[in-house]
């Protein structure tokens, strides 16, 4: 468990870290407050992997409880801040498994419609991987993240996230 919880986390906060530039899915540009809230956020993540590490459940809980408010406010900007709302997710399932599912479902549709309307939107794939990766539908996940790297082979970072997932699924 503790594996899985330590992947689960470093997936997290990287994902944070390599925040892509806004495109179809994200459409509002970083910038202002909306930038500050995600800083914030990207701080708060470390007091959650932090705690998780440490297998303290009470200090996780309240560093899950600031990173949740700040991702609310991030989508309180931006409700189509497919970022925000699958680090949210993640940070929800951490905790209390299964109370992120919901975000997870509103990044598939708002992704699936980014796609549709531009099928070469990697950001939009690789968002809807991230989701799919969370809710453990693996097989869509996988698929996602190949096309997102087949149409951006420069997010290097991506591959690490599919390997990362590849491991989970052992």
């Amino acid at each position: 468990m503790l594996k899985h919880n330590f992947a689960r986390s470093l997936f997290v906060f990287a994902a944070l870290l390599f925040m892509t530039p806004a495109n179809a899915a994200d459409p509002v540009d970083l910038k202002g407050t909306e930038m500050k809230l995600m800083m914030d956020a990207s701080g708060k993540m470390l007091a959650v992997v932090s705690a998780q590490l440490e297998g303290d459940t009470t200090k996780l809980e309240k560093a899950a409880a600031e990173t949740i408010s700040i991702y609310d406010q991030v989508i309180t900007v931006n409700p189509t801040h497919v970022k925000a709302l699958n680090a949210r997710a993640n940070v929800k399932n951490a905790v209390r498994k299964g109370d992120g599912d919901a975000d997870f479902m509103e990044v598939i549709e708002i992704t699936t419609a980014a796609i549709s309307l531009d099928a070469k939107d990697a950001s939009a794939f690789h968002g809807r991987a991230v989701a799919n990766r969370g809710l453990r539908k693996f097989d869509q996940a996988r698929a996602d993240y190949k096309k997102a790297i087949e149409l951006n082979p420069a997010m290097g970072h991506w591959v690490t996230e599919l390997k990362a997932m590849e491991t989970e699924v052992q």
